[in-house]
């Protein structure tokens, strides 16, 4: 009989298959072109099969695959090739039953031949996703269908023809089972009466390894498992990463995905066509359509419920102040063991866990060693215990722990507290250390975990003063911690005791919320406890003694989004009568006699009167200051300052006078007023150096901490009377103006222009002054904070030693006519324009002289009058001494000496003559003095010391008196210059005693 039977669709042959099928998404067309000859009962079939566009799930073979096709008494071979690599080759016996085969679809590889009863097998590269659409549904339980399914699968197996029966060995890489990542399975499989054996298994992830055995009845009513694991060089990190763990949200992503049903896709929504797909639906009646819009907006609802409810906790969880959990590390060894019925999820399990830990790191936390011994029983979890190692410190965690009970102990021994620094929900100007020892007991359910214990820390510090005691007592109970604490700062000390309520939900799953979120904490303390100062400020203010009294109840409202504060009430009093509070910062007197009430009313602080007494000078505070919420004051905080004298270590020293308002609120204090600082000065690197303390926020500093809470506010600063800018022995200046302060320490930002009225730079052997004709300026701008632009011109002398075949005249000193060859002085004016900020003016000047080298011609430019280069001038104003260190002049090198010693010792003395007495010059220093015996050799000379008073009546005139103090009987010399251009310059000179000299002088430069 002739048959050709057209091309049908797949999906039409699998229809009335059964339920086992469902899961199978079958596409493509098949064709058969052949005869059928024979009977019934023994048919013989030849001819030609062709399978186009043949898809199975995700699988797609080649376009066409085509081959003959053959049955008969024998038995079946089929023989079917595709266009490019896939093909299907099978060969059964006279009872269907495979006795080889060998098929290629895309990657996917598979041979068998037949041995007896055993049909061996080899596959390789079958991607086990695939495996789970041929399972019928229900057959799986929910635990195991609902987790994601992949992996590459490879391995011999031989199978029992007689009962179906499996058995053999698998490697699967890449394996993914739900949330669990492996790099490579392998082991030894049994299948057999529904039953699967795992044995001599082995999983790698990264450098860690898994062995495992266990045998399992996945399908039917209820399922089975049995199964034992060992950890072989496990690493925390492999195992995190294995689970797709990274922050600790993810745990929570891994408990939600365990625990949650099976799910399917719009795919899997097979819907029936009943062949009128073009007749519209009929309309649905009013009442019938507003029921549907009212249950489409109540699931809409309930999907915003459950989003904002894993908002929660996922803020909860971000909320906890501890590291990614990508930056664990450690070893861990041990093994697990579980079984029972997968039925009912992990309710039906029993297990059991050994595990042990070494060097664990996680963050900033570190453990020696970690034991974990523990059982599950019916879904209650039994820890026996958990121990925590690190040093001498240990924590131990027993109990049992389910549902709908927990029962537990936790205790502390001797564990260092710096360990849990940032588990302390305190600022980062707290600093805790010593060592907790505490014991609590555990209860409650899942809901409301409970907790009632004490602690006791030993060999106690705080920013590291030391605590005599320390010790708390604590309930947790319906997400609400309530405590109370006392401590003595001092051996038989005044106690400090603190007592409060903190709402806090455990960032666990199922946990319940607090009933509300109120906060309320009390403290009290008198006299020596106030020497919690000490501690607060980084021993900055230091509590020397007084009577004080601190009773305060502060009442606030915690945001549960935020966990911040959203509102803050203070009721309570501060007194303090006769208190001495001393400073590191300024040790030299402590602020004294400080006497004053504080009221604290609700929500703000009345300062009714706070006065003390400090440097010779009186503070006076009073005012209001808001504690949480920003509210206009009609009576602001005020300061009032009367003639303090301030000495800042290495910093700043002067008179204070002002006033000053403390705005915004007692959280966020804001300075802002008026203040005056007369007779004194500032160190430029001091402030630099203080200013890299505070923002360090060491020990010897501020305490960036605290300080950062204080923000200036246009705060006027005025200089008065001769303020002075000094970085001694390379510059000093006195400074008068008025600036504007903004900004936090230690960002600040200034704001003016300081007039430099006078002063000195020292330059080598030099010393300059300002000129009084320009206006020298020091520029502060929030961009360079306290680094003020120094826009100057200065003006020095340097004496020039000529020898000439002619007598002349010295410029200061016109003393009597030399034979040829004798050598004069000459006076040279050097000018300074500097143009840099103070701190990179310093550090040019101290490179200049520490090296010898030029300054920075960028900050510094020099020129001079008669003109001279600029490596001619550094030559002079290193003085002769560099020259005659190499020249091997002893007169010079004396002179050198002697300049370099008389710019150190009489430097001071020079300048308080010069501002005395108005002079442009006042300079004491070695000078040439010509021999005039006529029997002594015409070219000798002596080294004398001379002095010289001049003043600069005009641009280009001045006068000038000289005087040699050695050696003796030397008259005096009065000076007139006038420099008519560049080139002449005309000198005049008398000493009273009939030796009068004139000389017009031209001058040029080759």
């Amino acid at each position: 009989l002739p048959l050709q039977q057209g091309v049908q669709e797949l999906q039409q042959f699998i229809a009335p298959l059964p339920e086992a099928t469902e899961q199978v998404a079958l596409a493509g067309s098949v064709g058969f072109v052949g005869n059928i000859q024979g009977t019934l009962r023994s048919p013989q079939v030849s001819g030609t099969a062709s399978l186009a566009n043949i898809a199975l799930n995700r699988w797609a073979l080649d376009p066409l695959i085509t081959g003959p096709v053959r049955l008969d008494a024998s038995g079946t071979t089929v023989d079917l090739q595709g266009s490019a690599s896939d093909r299907i080759q099978l060969a059964l016996d006279n009872r269907y039953l495979p006795t080889g085969f060998d098929v290629q679809l895309q990657e996917l590889k598979a041979t068998g031949s037949r041995e007896g009863n055993l049909l061996k097998t080899t596959v390789a590269h079958v991607p086990i996703q695939e495996f789970r659409s041929l399972i019928p549904p229900g057959l799986l339980p929910p635990l195991i269908a609902a987790q994601p399914l992949a992996g590459d699968f490879s391995g011999q197996v031989d199978v029992n023809l007689s009962n179906w029966g499996l058995a053999g060995t698998v490697e699967i890489a890449g394996l993914k089972v739900g949330p669990l990542q492996a790099e490579q399975f392998t082991g030894g499989v049994q299948y057999i009466d529904g039953a699967i054996a795992l044995e001599g298994a082995e999983l790698r992830t990264g450098e860690t390894l898994y062995l495992f055995s266990g045998r399992a009845i996945p399908f039917g009513p209820d399922p089975q498992v049995q199964a034992e694991a060992e950890i072989v060089n496990g690493d925390l990190k492999d195992m995190l990463a294995a689970l797709e763990i990274a922050q600790l949200s993810d745990v929570l992503q891994l408990t939600r995905t365990v625990s949650s049903p099976a799910t399917g896709s719009a795919a899997d929504l097979v819907t029936v066509g009943v062949g009128q797909s073009q007749i519209p639906l009929p309309p649905q009646p009013e009442s019938d359509a507003a029921e549907a819009d009212s249950q489409e907006l109540d699931l809409e609802r309930l999907s915003e419920i459950l989003a904002l409810l894993d908002q929660s906790q996922q803020d909860s969880i971000n909320a906890l102040p501890l590291p990614p959990l990508k930056f664990v590390r450690g070893g861990i060894t041990g093994k697990l063991s579980i079984g029972g019925s997968l039925k009912n999820g992990f309710d039906g399990l029993q297990g059991e866990v050994n595990l042990q830990g070494e060097n664990w790191q996680w963050g900033n936390y570190v453990a020696d060693r970690v034991t974990i011994k523990g059982n599950l029983q019916e879904g209650i979890v039994a820890i026996q215990p958990f121990e925590l190692q690190t040093g001498e410190g240990t924590i131990l965690l027993s109990g049992v722990f389910g549902a709908d009970n927990i029962n537990g102990q936790v205790q502390i021994t001797d564990f260092p507290i710096i360990t849990l620094q940032d588990l302390i929900p305190l600022p980062p100007a707290i600093g805790f250390g010593g060592q907790i020892n505490a014991t609590a007991t555990l209860a409650g359910d899942r809901a409301n975990p409970q907790m009632l214990g004490r602690v006791n820390i030993t060999d106690a510090n705080i920013n590291d003063t030391p605590i005599d005691t320390a010790t708390a007592n604590f309930n947790y109970n319906k997400s609400v911690l309530r405590f109370g604490a006392r401590s003595t700062l001092i051996e038989s000390g005044t106690p400090l005791t603190l007592t409060g309520r903190i709402p806090y939900q455990l960032p666990i799953p199922g946990t319940s919320p607090p009933p509300d979120y109120g906060v309320e904490v009390s403290a009290n303390l008198k006299n020596d406890g106030l020497a919690i100062l000490n501690i607060i400020t980084h021993q900055q203010l230091i509590w020397q003694g007084g009577d004080a009294a601190v009773d305060v109840k502060l009442v606030g409202q915690l945001d549960p989004e935020t966990q911040r504060l959203a509102a803050l009430i203070a009721d309570g009093e501060v007194r303090i009568a006769d208190g001495v509070v001393g400073s590191a910062l300024l040790p030299e007197e402590p602020l004294t006699n400080i006497n004053g009430y504080i009221h604290l009313d609700f929500d703000q602080i009345e300062v009714q009167e706070l006065t003390g007494q400090f440097g010779g000078g009186a503070i006076a505070i009073a005012g209001n200051l808001p504690t949480f919420q920003r509210t206009p004051q009609a009576n602001p905080l005020t300061v009032q300052m009367q003639q303090l004298n301030v000495e800042l270590r290495g910093v700043i020293e002067g008179i204070i006078d002002g006033q000053v308002q403390v705005l915004g609120t007692a959280l966020a204090p804001e300075v802002t007023g008026d203040v005056g600082v007369s007779n004194g000065e500032v160190q430029l690197l001091g402030v630099a150096g203080l200013t890299s303390k505070v923002a360090g926020g060491d020990g010897d500093g501020l305490g960036g901490g605290l300080t950062s809470l204080v923000e200036l506010r246009d705060l006027k600063i005025t200089l008065t009377n001769d303020f002075i800018l000094r970085q001694f022995p390379i510059l000093e200046f006195a400074a008068r103006g008025s600036l504007t302060v903004n900004g936090v320490l230690p960002n600040l930002e200034p704001q003016g222009e300081i007039d430099l009225t006078r002063g000195y730079l020292n330059l080598f052997t030099t010393q300059f002054r300002l000129d009084g004709d320009y206006l020298n300026q020091a520029l502060l701008s929030p961009i360079t904070g306290l680094d003020p632009f120094l826009d100057m011109r200065l003006i020095g002398s340097v004496l020039e030693t000529e020898r000439r075949a002619f007598a002349v005249e010295s410029a200061n000193a016109e003393v009597a006519d030399q034979p040829t060859n004798v050598g004069s002085l000459q006076s040279l004016q050097v000018i300074a324009e500097v143009q840099a900020s103070a701190f990179q003016l310093i550090e040019t000047l101290r490179t200049s002289q520490r090296q010898g080298l030029s300054p920075n011609n960028r900050l510094i430019a020099l020129s001079s009058s008669p003109r001279r280069s600029e490596t001619e001038i550094l030559a002079l104003m290193g003085g002769t001494f560099v020259n005659s260190v190499a020249g091997g002049d002893n007169t010079a090198l004396v002179g050198g000496l002697a300049n370099i010693a008389g710019s150190a010792l009489f430097g001071d003395i020079q300048r308080t003559v010069s501002d005395t007495f108005g002079l442009s010059e006042f300079r004491i220093f070695p000078a040439q003095v010509i021999n005039t015996d006529e029997d002594a050799d015409s070219s000798d000379g002596t080294l004398g010391i001379a002095v010289e008073l001049s003043k600069t009546v005009a641009d280009r005139a001045s006068i000038s008196v000289f005087q040699f103090l050695t050696p003796a009987n030397q008259p005096p010399r009065f000076n007139i210059r006038y420099r008519i251009d560049e080139n002449f310059t005309l000198r005049g000179s008398t000493d009273l005693e009939g030796d009068d000299r004139a000389v017009l002088e031209y001058e040029v430069r080759f």
